[in-house]
C-alpha cells in the first residue's frame, strides 16, 4: 500500500480547521449559556404580526436572487455550447 504523504501546507490547513473547529463550538456554547429560559417579552413584529410580512418579503427576494442565478447558469451554458459548436466548425 502506498504511504499517506502530508505536506507542510496540509498540516498547516488541517491544524487551522481544528481551531476554527473549536472556535466555533465554543462560541456556540457560550450562546448556550447565555439563553436564560425566564418567559420572554414578543419582539416589535411578533407583537405586531409584522414577522409574517418579514418572513414572505426575505423569502421573496430569497426566490428571486436564487431565479436569477438559474438564468445566468443557463446562458453561460448556452454561451460555452455555442463557443464549443463555432471552434468545432473552424477546425
Amino acid at each position: 500500500m502506498g504511504k499517506l504523504f502530508f505536506s507542510e501546507k496540509n498540516t498547516i490547513f488541517i491544524l487551522t480547521m481544528k481551531k476554527m473547529l473549536v472556535t466555533l463550538c465554543s462560541f456556540l456554547t457560550i450562546e448556550m449559556w447565555a439563553q436564560t429560559p425566564a418567559a420572554k417579552s414578543p419582539d416589535f413584529f411578533e407583537s405586531t404580526g409584522k414577522i409574517y410580512v418579514v418572513v414572505g418579503v426575505l423569502a421573496m427576494i430569497l426566490l428571486g436572487i436564487i431565479a436569477f442565478l438559474v438564468s445566468l447558469e443557463r446562458k453561460a451554458n448556452r454561451l460555452e455550447k455555442m463557443s464549443d459548436w463555432a471552434e468545432q466548425e473552424n477546425d
